[in-house]
């Protein structure tokens, strides 16, 4: 299965989400393999193969991590081959408002049989702007589900970046794992 991380706007956490949704398959006991079409690379560079235990290729589930841009080729070859495109998005009205052009690019291109979701990241809980978000997203008609597990901005979830799956807490573990079976469900 092939699940890729689009959104045409950056700053949304979408290589670190992308990153620790591969570690918490990886902890479910999937192969897992992530591919980074970002020429940041950001997410293939926090990868400790030894210690996270992804691979480059042929894992059960490959992850892909693409640039914040909608017109590049990379991204556009990652939501015409993937099973599942997930698209992060922050509570920021910026963010928010931003949805439409990524998510008219996603529905034009999915393949027949695959899901698109969005997922709130970088969440800080009981804020107007948390609470709000959802209400929002299923009110524009963009087409595409909100998944119902949020991230929270949490330290150790940037900590994660350098530590691997182990810098994480039991709440964010719990929290990551929940979504990742969101995601294949």
């Amino acid at each position: 299965m092939n699940i890729a991380f689009v959104c045409g706007k950056g700053g949304v956490g979408k290589s670190t989400l992308c990153y620790l949704v591969a570690l918490s398959l990886r902890e479910a006991g999937k192969t897992v393999s992530l591919l980074d079409v970002d020429p940041q690379k950001s997410a293939s560079a926090w990868i400790d193969r030894k210690r996270d235990g992804i691979t480059e290729r042929g894992g059960d589930l490959t992850l892909v991590d693409t640039p914040p841009t909608l017109n590049h080729e990379g991204v556009l070859e990652a939501i015409k081959v993937a099973d599942r495109v997930i698209v992060p998005c922050s509570p920021s009205p910026a963010c928010l408002t931003a949805l439409g052009a990524t998510s008219e690019v996603v529905r034009r291109l999915l393949k027949p049989g695959a899901k698109a979701f969005f997922v709130l990241n970088m969440v800080v809980p009981r804020t107007h702007l948390t609470l709000d978000a959802p209400e929002f997203l299923n009110g524009q008609n963009f087409g595409i589900p909100l998944l119902n597990t949020m991230i929270v901005d949490r330290q150790c979830v940037q900590a994660s970046v350098l530590r691997g799956w182990s810098a994480l807490d039991d709440q964010a573990q719990g929290n990551f794992l929940k979504l990742s079976l969101e995601i294949l469900s």
